[in-house]
């Protein structure tokens, strides 16, 4: 056994899901992170599992990182698990899963890792700053990321925390794009 499959079986030994991971998704981690990277996944994944953020998440790390590795690269890959330990820790587990889910859909519609990396800051800016508008903020991520670039993106962000600051119902409508001020 190489160092590399122990390290693969004491990380599914340790999450508890080892039934719901199947061979052929390490095996696709394995060659989206070739090398020292696959090391630095699986210290993500055991971030997002001593975290106590739950199998979804896990599950959804395990599942998007590879896409997001293809197209947005290693760093943005293993940058979305910390933002959504970042995020988990202001909003919700859920929220952070959440986070992950709607990983390859950004990297589908940002324009570059600066493009991309931008939303994952933005995101954990907005959960610091109004964690309930997080969740309204990932569900339209196509819809802002196709309408705005890095910039306007952070521009925009800045205007509804400011314009909903102490008021969470009006953040979740800025947020969700149903307040006219969105």
């Amino acid at each position: 056994m190489t160092s590399a499959d122990a390290l693969i079986q004491d990380l599914l030994d340790r999450s508890r899901i080892s039934g719901l991971i199947g061979p052929s998704a390490w095996s696709t981690v394995q060659r989206a992170f070739p090398g020292l990277a696959f090391e630095r996944w699986i210290d993500v994944m055991e971030g997002l599992i001593d975290g106590g953020l739950g199998s979804t998440t896990v599950l959804n790390f395990v599942q998007a990182s590879p896409s997001v590795a293809r197209l947005m690269g290693i760093e943005a890959a293993l940058a979305v698990g910390e933002t959504a330990r970042q995020v988990a820790a202001s909003a919700s587990g859920q929220t952070a899963a959440a986070l992950i889910a709607a990983s390859t859909r950004a990297a589908s519609r940002a324009a570059d890792e600066a493009a991309f990396n931008n939303w994952l800051e933005v995101l954990a800016n907005v959960a610091e700053q109004a964690p309930v508008a997080v969740a309204p903020l990932l569900h339209r991520t196509e819809l802002i990321l196709s309408m705005l670039g890095p910039e306007a993106l952070r521009s925009w962000v800045l205007v509804g925390l400011r314009l909903t600051a102490g008021h969470p119902e009006q953040s979740v409508a800025y947020f969700s794009l149903a307040n006219a001020d969105s």
